[in-house]
């Protein structure tokens, strides 16, 4: 004869599609509560405003640099809402200007044509179309300072750009990266815009 045996189910047992369901509404709720608190910290003013880069890119080495330094700027965001996120945009011969009516950084790489950059080899080459774009209307006035870009190998033709752009435009240059830059590189400029940000805005 056979013995049929009934497991008697505890009282304090969860099944598993309960303990998703728990969990799912646990996680919409601390969105929600992080949502509502990123909320609030702008209505009270502890939100920074978004730092804006201008870039130009013809190789895609600053393109590349750029994104990779908004990418940072956007996990020190989401840790300490203070902290700026980057918004980019990008300048070309096409692009059409209707006045920029906020704070901008530059960030420009150097092409020339040939020499030492010293008594020859300053004519810029390819990235005029930034260099028209800041000296349209007010522009340039907007701008907080030049980040720029080269080639090491090129002594004193490096960042020559960036560096020229800032004397012609009366803004500081403020840092520089090789190439396509590195992760050490993009921590160390976002730190010095948002410093310079924080003092502009302050």
């Amino acid at each position: 004869m056979h013995q049929i045996h009934f497991i008697k189910k505890s009282r304090g047992a969860i099944s598993d599609s309960t303990a998703t369901s728990f969990s799912n509404r646990l996680t919409l709720t601390i969105s929600r509560i992080i949502v509502i608190f990123k909320t609030l910290m702008k209505e009270a003013g502890h939100m920074t405003e978004p730092i804006r880069i201008l870039f130009i890119s013809i190789s895609g080495n600053t393109r590349a640099f750029a994104k990779r330094l908004a990418e940072y700027a956007q996990t020190q965001h989401d840790q300490n809402p203070e902290n700026p996120a980057i918004v980019l945009k990008e300048i070309s011969e096409a692009t059409q200007s209707d006045g920029e009516t906020k704070p901008f950084f530059v960030m420009v790489p150097t092409y020339l044509d040939g020499g030492n950059g010293i008594d020859n080899g300053v004519k810029e080459l390819m990235t005029n179309a930034m260099g028209d774009y800041l000296a349209e209307g007010d522009n340039a006035k907007l701008c907080l300072g030049i980040i720029g870009s080269g080639n090491r190998n090129f002594n004193e033709q490096y960042c020559l750009t960036a560096k020229r752009y800032a004397k012609e435009f009366d803004a500081p240059f403020l840092a520089d990266y090789e190439l396509r830059g590195t992760p050490s590189d993009a921590k160390k400029i976002y730190t010095v815009l948002t410093r310079v940000a924080h003092t502009a805005t302050h």
